[in-house]
């Protein structure tokens, strides 16, 4: 903490603090989950306690979800409508993924680590490079929970609202609304 105030004397006063933590973090409890490289700490209110100490707005992420924020906002390389996936790999392994480019998501959607929303194939120009703004991506309709490591492909293939697809799911077909898609054991996937 003496590092960041130090930094705040000398460029001034900030408007608020931003942290980046280790390890899955409990927004309505103010803590952190589970945080093995510093035992104790998930006793720790850390919005009150740097709140209080910096007199800030502190805001509180797990570290590679704020990674791929950071790339997406200042990257002078990736545009706002471009796909993003931040990997941040050290005692675990932690994913922030910012989807765009042609890839609709609709309303109350939760998309769980390690999901792939992509393309099956991508038309290239006379050069060899991906041709832009062709329909490449699914599209993921209202209410959808969409598990680890699931893969969904393909501009055509649509998702209808109230979906579950679970964990390890590969698709490139759609898939009707209200409907619950299962990894079946060695034989592809199970509608329900």
């Amino acid at each position: 903490m003496s590092d960041a105030r130090s930094l705040m004397q000398k460029y001034g006063s900030c408007c608020a603090v931003g942290v980046a933590v280790p390890g899955p973090y409990l927004r309505r409890e103010g803590r952190i989950a589970v945080m093995t490289e510093f035992a104790g700490w998930e006793k720790i209110d850390i919005c009150k306690q740097l709140g209080a100490a910096f007199e800030q707005p502190v805001f509180v992420e797990h570290d590679a979800n704020a990674g791929a924020l950071g790339e997406w906002s200042r990257s002078a390389n990736i545009g706002r409508d471009d796909v993003l996936v931040h990997l941040l790999a050290s005692e675990g392994i932690g994913a922030g993924v910012v989807i765009g480019e042609t890839t609709t998501i609709g309303e109350h959607v939760k998309l769980y680590q390690g999901v792939t929303l992509g393309a099956k194939s991508f038309e290239l120009d006379e050069h060899g490079n991906p041709v832009k703004g062709i329909k490449r991506h699914p599209d993921i309709g209202n209410h959808v929970v969409v598990y680890a490591g699931a893969t969904i492909l393909g501009g055509m293939t649509h998702i209808g609202d109230n979906c579950v697809i679970g964990g390890n799911v590969w698709l490139t077909h759609s898939i009707e609304a209200g409907r619950t898609v299962l990894a079946a054991e060695e034989r592809g996937t199970k509608i329900i």
